[in-house]
């Protein structure tokens, strides 16, 4: 057998085997012909030939013999007129592919889907390279091949569930869905219970709310609760300084308020406190982002730079607020794009969602209520300002019902308007104290247990 290492670096004898497999193994063809794109072949005789098994398989749905292969590929050269060189070649090749050792079928079956990515990547490189020589690049147009290489294998051999055959095992499958198996705590009971446990992994939370209602002690509240059920959590700010934010935290876990965290005075006692907050030994990450200059794609790239510096998994994302992100870049001709702030909205949410979907964790945000929601007490979904799409597409949707009053006497109240898992239209009380960044759930109030399960809108 070949050395995997060397078949790691997909050069011809890889690209041989890959080709045996596709016309000697049917499953193999069925289950990974979406990534063997003849043009992925290094050299003529293998893109043709990977082009008439393919053919073959798509009329006849079945794989050719070697003697099928060989008047494939001899009638091709006819009608071609092929060089005598290239002639050659094929017809060697045909004989090579038929009798190759594929005791390594296993290790080549492995690969496959990276030789697809690889050599997709490879092309958009060359491809956009081209572009910039030429001067003329257009960078949506650069940014759509890249990204439609690295889009390359996703979803290979996933044929979905059919229900009949899933029965049994339904439970267990629904147990090692991440959705419901990476579930990150609020630290608020009545949340908690209605949302099977918290936020899941790919889901996102939004806390809709007035200026100055709260929206980042929520979710500075949020965070902290994540941690200290031992999750690492990154927090994107585009309005508090990172010294703000951690302020913030410093005080929800110290029990001291930012007033004394900065009193010389109380230096000490602060040293004391921050030596015992140490014990949850994990990790929170703070970064300021430009509000407007920056997308969900941004973030994904900053996620994975500090992932690689500090060796830890991201298992929770905190942003602060969806409202001041752009989105992703789409290619022209979308009807959905062209400067349209509803429709942007939207597709800031749905860039925020593929994100936690990707990594796996779950992305809590906030957004603004109107004039006519903000401190009316009775606020809901539709008093959201600029764009309800970010609603139709978010996942929990709680809004603030506070009044002036209510503030000042430190009390606040959210209802739960969409749970696409839970339980919705219920209603959670909170006591707060900004001081010290502490806002907890009173006894909730029986009634308003008696939500709804919702589906997506």
């Amino acid at each position: 057998m070949q050395d995997t290492k060397q078949q790691y670096t997909f050069g011809i004898e890889f690209q041989t085997k890959i080709l045996a497999m596709a016309a000697r193994d049917q499953k193999f063809l069925e289950y990974y012909g979406d990534i063997l794109d003849p043009g992925f072949m290094s050299t003529n005789a293998s893109c043709i030939l990977m082009n008439l098994v393919k053919n073959y398989y798509n009329k006849y749905k079945g794989i050719p013999t070697l003697d099928a292969t060989n008047e494939l590929s001899n009638q091709y050269i006819r009608s071609m007129n092929i060089d005598p060189t290239t002639s050659l070649e094929i017809t060697s090749l045909v004989d090579k592919i038929f009798n190759i050792d594929l005791s390594d079928a296993d290790y080549i079956r492995d690969k496959a889907v990276d030789f697809g990515k690889n050599q997709a990547l490879r092309g958009a490189i060359l491809d956009s390279a081209k572009f910039l020589n030429n001067g003329d690049a257009d960078p949506l147009l650069v940014r759509g091949m890249i990204e439609k290489a690295c889009n390359v294998g996703m979803g290979v051999g996933d044929y979905g569930l059919e229900l009949f055959n899933s029965l049994e095992m339904l439970p267990k499958l629904a147990l090692q869905d991440v959705g419901f198996s990476h579930k990150v705590p609020t630290g608020w009971p009545t949340l908690d219970a209605a949302y099977k446990g918290g936020l899941g992994a790919g889901e996102i939370g939004m806390i809709i709310g007035g200026a100055g209602q709260g929206k980042s002690s929520l979710l500075v509240n949020l965070g902290a609760a994540a941690i200290e059920n031992q999750v690492n959590v990154v927090y994107i700010t585009h309005e508090l300084s990172e010294v703000d934010v951690l302020l913030r935290f410093a005080a929800r876990f110290t029990g001291m308020t930012i007033d004394q965290i900065l009193d010389p005075n109380y230096y000490d006692e602060y040293v004391k406190a921050a030596t015992r907050i140490k014990k949850y030994k994990h990790y929170l990450r703070v970064k300021y982002m430009h509000p407007g200059r920056v997308t969900a794609a941004s973030i994904r790239s900053y996620i994975s730079r500090v992932e690689a510096l500090d060796g830890v998994s991201t298992g929770m994302l905190c942003n602060d607020y969806a409202d001041k992100l752009m989105p992703i870049p789409r290619r022209e001709g979308n009807k959905d794009s062209g400067g349209s702030r509803y429709f942007d909205l939207g597709h800031i949410i749905t860039d925020l969602i593929v994100l936690g979907k990707d990594y796996k964790f779950p992305v809590w945000t906030a957004s603004q209520l109107n004039r006519e929601g903000f401190f009316s007490g009775e606020a809901r979904s539709d008093n959201t300002a600029d764009s309800f799409q970010k609603i139709m597409d978010a996942d929990l949707v709680i809004v603030l019902q506070q009044t002036r009053e209510e503030m000042q006497a430190g009390k606040a109240r959210g209802w739960v308007d969409k749970a696409r898992r839970g339980k919705s239209q219920i209603g959670i009380n909170w006591d707060v104290d900004y001081a010290h960044m502490q806002i907890f759930e009173t006894p909730p109030d029986p009634t308003l247990m008696q939500g709804t399960t919702t589906g997506r809108p």
